[in-house]
């Protein structure tokens, strides 16, 4: 998968038969290879267009590439693609304008569909008509058809677990005829596959420029921490055309913006005779080019055999704290961005893949100090402390990137709560961990703190330092007792038990003996 840039000029590529503007250099205009049925040379705005499930599809055009040059442009905030076709001779330009209809880019929810039990069937392979090809929702499969005939490269795997039936078993393939074929890798994706054939290379007519991958993804405002799943690797040992050595892959990847690059496109016949538009392709995103901002990414490879399902976790690693627009995730069975290496017949199997959304603490402070023995896994502390803390005295810590903390302090019992939330908390509302810390005062009827100190000599509250606010009493279940200016107070408590004071800002507990 080799990079091109934005414009493409005086390609070798096959096909095309215009001589000039006049002679219609551009054939035809392929909306999601699909040609537009009204098109005319000499109409340059085709309106009314629409999209699906909020994405651009993929535009190409058929033209002579010896006499054209040809760019296009993606106006979002006007719903428009534009497609410049340029006369390399007369450096005459033409554009072409398609315009959408306005529409409503829905914000997916934080998870995506990796239980792999619902799909479509995509149809059988030529060459074994057992074999039956899927299309999993809420994924896009490498499935390969060429020259009219089906090569399978995903198909569903029974799995029992956690009550489901099915795994996603990808594996990669050698589409071709007549003894020519070239590896073609077994992947899916959340976003939509691309591919253009170069069949004059696979032959060996000239260099193979093959090329495809991923692009798009989905509408996505969240921020996991990892993305976790179950999976199998095998590697194929008897086939002549394998790789043993070859690694799968495993990529998930946060941006914003909105990248455009230019790419062969096969037209919707075998040869090269056309050019797309690609949107937020893979390695443009991955790069934070063309006009992407990458916010974080997960990369994983899979080394060696995997003969029983493993648990794998991948971090997300945040390059931003910016809030993603949208989110991709490729699963491969082949070595995704390394062509070279695909070994025909190796498979990768992908079960109860999700996002992960931490909700627990990293760490926690009290007046500028660390927690004694704290660990994440541990929920309640009992600490010693001089008074009582606000929260603006707490530091807590999460380690989820897109987690929420809240802080509640209750000073008649002498308790902090922190609850902290995952950041898909509301639509996993068990996502969350609670902390609570138990406030040790010092347990004696003599107590001073910062120049102010309360004793309780049996029949009074003698309450001596500098302050000029009111002390208030309550029981240790939080009902106040009294409240006065006064230094000495009259009052009779129950012995042995506990009472909370609280005065200039601060917070004793007191024994009654």
């Amino acid at each position: 998968m080799r990079k091109l840039t934005s414009i493409v000029s005086g390609l070798l590529l096959m096909g095309g038969a215009g001589v000039a503007f006049a002679q219609n250099t551009i054939t035809s205009i392929m909306i999601d290879e699909q040609a537009l049925s009204n098109f005319d040379p000499a109409i340059y705005e085709y309106t009314g267009l629409t999209v699906t499930d909020g994405r651009y599809p993929a535009v190409a055009v058929k033209l002579d590439p010896a006499k054209t040059s040809v760019a296009m442009s993606l106006d979002e905030a006007n719903y428009t693609i534009s497609i410049n076709a340029t006369d390399i001779s007369s450096k005459e330009t033409k554009t072409y304008t398609l315009k959408f209809n306005p529409f409503e880019k829905a914000i997916n929810g934080p998870q995506i569909k990796g239980d792999f039990e619902s799909y479509t069937v995509w149809g059988t392979d030529n060459s074994d008509k057992n074999k039956e090809g899927v299309t999993f929702d809420g994924w896009a499969s490498s499935n390969v058809t060429q020259m009219g005939m089906k090569f399978v490269m995903v198909q569903k795997e029974v799995h029992d677990s956690n009550g489901g039936q099915y795994a996603a078993l990808m594996k990669n393939g050698r589409p071709g005829m007549l003894g020519i074929g070239a590896n073609a890798p077994g992947y899916i994706t959340t976003g939509k596959t691309w591919v253009y054939a170069d069949m004059m290379g696979v032959m060996g007519v000239d260099p193979d420029d093959s090329d495809g991958g991923s692009v798009g993804g989905l509408n996505f405002s969240f921020r996991p921490d990892s993305i976790t799943g179950l999976f199998k690797r095998t590697h194929d040992t008897e086939n002549e055309h394998g790789n043993t050595d070859e690694i799968a892959n495993i990529y998930a990847y946060l941006w914003t913006g909105t990248a455009t690059s230019m790419a062969y496109s096969n037209g919707g016949t075998t040869t090269g005779d056309a050019m797309q538009m690609l949107i937020d392709r893979d390695k443009d995103v991955l790069a934070g080019e063309n006009g992407a901002n990458l916010i974080a990414k997960a990369e994983y490879d899979i080394e060696g055999d995997l003969a029983d399902w493993t648990r794998i976790s991948v971090p997300f690693v945040y390059e931003s704290d910016e809030t993603p627009e949208k989110a991709n995730v490729i699963l491969s069975a082949a070595d995704y961005f390394n062509r070279p290496n695909i070994g025909a017949g190796n498979t990768l199997s992908a079960d109860n893949v999700e996002f992960v959304y931490n909700s627990k603490l990293e760490s926690l402070s009290l007046f500028g100090e660390p927690i004694a023995d704290f660990h994440k896994d541990v929920y309640e502390y009992t600490v010693p402390v001089k008074s009582m803390p606000s929260s603006g005295n707490i530091e807590a810590v999460s380690d989820g990137r897109g987690a929420s903390i809240s802080i509640d302090t209750d000073a008649t019992k002498g308790i902090v709560t922190i609850i902290v939330e995952g950041n898909d908390i509301a639509e996993n509302m068990d996502n969350y961990h609670t902390y609570t810390l138990k406030l040790n005062f010092i347990s004696v009827n003599d107590y001073s703190a910062d120049e102010i100190s309360v004793r309780y000599d049996g029949y009074n509250l003698v309450v001596n330092g500098d302050y000029d606010s009111n002390l208030e009493l309550y029981t240790v279940d939080g009902h106040k007792m009294l409240e006065s200016s006064e230094r000495v107070i009259p009052v009779s408590l129950d012995k042995g038990h506990i009472y909370i004071v609280r005065i200039a800002g601060k917070a004793f507990k007191i024994v009654a003996e």
